[in-house]
């Protein structure tokens, strides 16, 4: 999620220009849209905890993502929170239904300071992402549009990268992010 929040931070901030948002390109709105492409980054993924199940062996209680997060089921449960968690994939799973059941878990996860200053925001630009093969498309106010299209290639590069070693790719982020300040 790291990976495509700033792979997307940074595609948000390379491709903005005067022609984006018919020329209102004031730093309130760059600024707006480089949040938003962070926050979507970071929850695109989220439903994905929707998809797999986790049990406890002894009690037999499937932990609810919508009651509390993980850490809490398995200390409840005397499990190793920092250890590897048994799962298995739930039945019928596809490649984007996560992200019309991540929506669910958007309050849960945000802090509360945040949701009040952006998060009707972060709903709008997650509905743009998870709607964004919905036929008839639907036009959304930018940036909200602009920003999913930034995302979604962002985690196709991410999700392509199986079998680099962990934090590779998100180094070669931060220098290309560091390269483009310079």
């Amino acid at each position: 999620m790291l990976e495509v929040a700033l792979a997307a931070t940074i595609e948000v901030s390379s491709k903005m220009g005067p022609d984006h948002w018919g020329g209102d390109l004031s730093e309130r709105a760059y600024a707006r849209a480089l949040r938003l492409s962070m926050a979507l980054g970071v929850l695109h993924d989220i439903g994905k905890v929707f998809n797999v199940e986790v049990e406890d062996k002894k009690s037999g209680e499937t932990w609810d993502p919508m009651r509390e997060p993980l850490a809490y089921f398995k200390a409840r449960h005397e499990l190793a929170i920092l250890e590897p968690t048994p799962f298995r994939f739930v039945k019928g799973r596809g490649l984007n239904g996560h992200e019309d059941k991540g929506k669910k878990l958007i309050r849960l996860v945000v802090h509360p300071k945040i949701w009040k200053r952006m998060g009707p925001d972060i709903v709008k630009a997650y509905d743009a992402y998870a709607g964004r093969y919905a036929s008839p498309a639907v036009a959304r106010p930018a940036p909200l549009d602009f920003v999913a299209d930034c995302v979604h290639p962002a985690d196709g590069v991410s999700a392509a990268r199986k079998g680099a070693k962990p934090g590779e790719y998100l180094l070669e982020l931060h220098t290309k992010a560091a390269e483009e300040v310079a």
